[in-house]
C-alpha cells in the first residue's frame, strides 16, 4: 500500500508539471509585479489569469486557451506596459509557448513569440491597424491623407494574406481588420467622395460573420464603431442598423451580439427614431434567439413597456427629507413632466446639472416639470448630496428595496436617462438626448394643450 501511494504521488506530480504549457520571461520587470493574462470578448478584455513573477521575471504555468482569438499580458505596475498576441484555431487548448520579453519594451505592440508561426504576420499587421484606426494624427477620417492611409492597410492586408497564406492571421484577421479598396483609386483625378461612399457599401463585404471568433478581437467592435460614425453623421443610421443586422443572420452568436451592440447604440444615442425602426424590424429575431441575454429580453421589455403612447408607471417616491413625492401628482399639475434618472457619481449627470438649471428657469413657467430620480446604491451616498444640490425641480430616491425588475420597468442602461410624460403620464419621448432637450420641449409644448 505504501509503494503504491507514493507512485500515485510520483506519477502526480509528473503529471502537474507536464501541464505547464506556457512560460513566461519578463526581463528587467520591477520587484514584486504580477503578470496579468487577459482575452478579448465582444467589448472588452477579460482577466484569465494573474500570478506574481519570480525574482527573475519568469512564470511558468499551464494555461487553457477556450478559444482563438486575441489575447495580451499586461504587468500590474504599469497599465499602459502591455503586448498582446493571437491563438489560432490550431492552438486551442493547451499549446507550448515561451513569451519572452522586455519590460522595457512592452509598448502596446504584439509579442514576438519565438518558433510561433502567428507571430510575424500579426507584428506586421497589428502596428499598421492600430495607427489607422486610433489615429494618432487626428486626420479627418473623410480627408485624403487618411482615405489613402486606409488604401495602404488594404494593401497590406492583401500582402500579409498571399505571404501567410496557412496562418490564421494571413487567412481570418487580414479580412475582419482589412478597408475595401475603392475602384475610384484608379480613376484621375480621384474623388473622395467616391471612396467614401464605396467604403459605406462594402466596408464589411469580406468580414467573416459566419465565424463567431470576430467577437474575440478587438477589431470587430472598432470596426463597427468608426463605421457607424459615417451614417451617423449624415442621417443614414437605418441604412447603418439593416447593412450590420442582415450580415449578422449567418450566426445565431453573432447576430445575438450584434443585435445587443447596436440597441446600446442607439439608445446612447438617444436616437428614437432609428430605434423604433431597429426594434420594429430585428427585435421579433432577437427574442427568437436563444443566444440573446436575460439582460437584453429584460431591456426590451423595458423600451416596450416605455414606448410612446403608453402610459408610464407612476412613483411615489421619498425626497431628501423623506416626504413622499407622487409623480401621478406632478404630472397632474404640468403640460410636460421629465422623469430623470441620475446618480451622484455619474460625471455626465453632473456636466448636465448647470444646462438643466438654465432649460429648467427657462420652462417651469411654461408648464415644465423635472422628477429627477435618484438610483445610487444606497440612499446614504444619494443623500447628502441631493441635499447640497438645493435644485429647484423634484428630487426623489428610488429605494433598492423598490427596484424588483427595474432593468425590465424602465430603460436605464445609463444616466441621465431623460423620459417625457404628459398631465396624464403618456409617454410622448422614450429617450431625449441632452443636447435636444431645449427643441424638444419647443416641440412638445406646441403640440401637448
Amino acid at each position: 500500500m505504501k509503494r503504491y501511494i507514493v507512485f500515485f504521488f510520483l506519477f502526480s506530480t509528473s503529471l502537474l508539471k507536464s501541464q505547464e504549457n506556457v512560460t513566461f520571461h519578463i526581463q528587467h520587470a520591477p520587484a514584486n509585479s504580477r503578470l496579468i493574462l487577459e482575452y478579448f470578448m465582444e467589448d472588452g478584455w477579460k482577466n484569465q489569469m494573474s500570478k506574481e513573477l519570480d525574482a527573475e521575471g519568469k512564470l511558468k504555468l499551464a494555461i487553457q486557451f477556450d478559444h482563438p482569438g486575441q489575447y495580451r499580458i499586461r504587468i500590474s505596475s504599469d497599465p499602459e506596459k502591455w503586448g498582446d498576441f493571437i491563438i489560432s484555431p490550431a492552438m486551442v487548448g493547451s499549446p507550448k509557448l515561451a513569451i519572452q520579453t522586455d519590460y522595457n519594451t512592452l509598448k502596446k505592440l504584439p509579442l514576438l513569440i519565438e518558433g510561433y508561426a502567428e507571430a510575424e504576420p500579426y507584428a506586421k499587421l497589428m502596428p499598421a491597424y492600430h495607427k489607422l484606426t486610433l489615429n494618432p494624427d487626428s486626420l479627418p477620417r473623410n480627408s485624403m491623407e487618411y482615405l489613402k492611409r486606409e488604401r495602404d492597410f488594404f494593401l497590406l492586408c492583401d500582402s500579409i494574406g498571399k505571404a501567410f497564406p496557412k496562418t490564421y492571421t494571413g487567412s481570418f484577421l487580414t479580412k475582419l481588420l482589412s478597408a475595401p479598396m475603392a475602384p475610384a483609386w484608379q480613376t484621375n483625378p480621384v474623388s473622395a467622395d467616391s471612396i467614401l461612399d464605396y467604403n459605406a457599401k462594402h466596408q464589411f463585404d469580406f468580414v467573416p460573420f459566419r465565424d463567431k471568433n470576430i467577437l474575440y478581437h478587438i477589431g470587430t467592435i472598432r470596426k463597427l464603431n468608426l463605421h457607424f460614425e459615417y451614417f451617423d453623421k449624415r442621417d443614414r443610421t437605418e441604412e447603418y442598423v439593416d447593412q450590420i443586422m442582415t450580415k449578422g443572420l449567418a450566426d445565431e452568436n453573432v447576430s445575438a451580439w450584434l443585435f445587443r451592440f447596436m440597441l446600446d447604440k442607439l439608445i446612447d444615442r438617444k436616437d428614437e427614431e432609428a430605434l423604433t425602426y431597429f426594434l420594429t424590424w430585428y427585435s421579433s429575431d432577437c427574442t427568437e434567439n436563444e443566444h440573446t441575454t436575460a439582460e437584453t429580453r429584460k431591456l426590451l421589455t423595458a423600451l416596450e413597456n416605455c414606448k410612446p403612447g403608453k402610459t408610464i408607471e407612476f412613483l411615489n417616491l421619498p425626497d431628501v427629507n423623506g416626504n413622499h413625492t407622487s409623480l401621478k401628482e406632478v404630472c397632474a399639475k404640468n403640460k410636460i413632466t421629465i422623469i430623470m434618472f441620475w446618480k451622484t457619481n455619474c460625471s455626465h449627470c453632473r456636466e448636465f446639472k448647470p444646462e438643466l438649471k438654465e432649460i429648467y428657469e427657462k420652462y417651469h413657467t411654461n408648464g415644465v416639470e423635472v422628477y429627477a430620480i435618484g438610483t445610487d446604491k444606497t440612499v446614504d451616498i444619494w443623500q447628502p448630496v441631493a441635499a447640497a444640490d438645493q435644485v429647484p425641480w423634484v428630487n426623489v430616491y428610488l429605494e433598492a428595496s423598490a427596484r424588483q425588475n427595474f432593468n425590465s420597468r424602465f430603460p436605464v442602461p445609463s444616466t441621465p436617462t431623460l423620459i417625457a410624460v404628459d398631465r396624464n403620464g403618456v409617454i410622448l419621448r422614450r429617450l431625449i438626448q441632452r443636447s435636444k432637450l431645449e427643441s424638444i420641449l419647443d416641440e412638445l409644448l406646441s403640440e401637448v394643450k
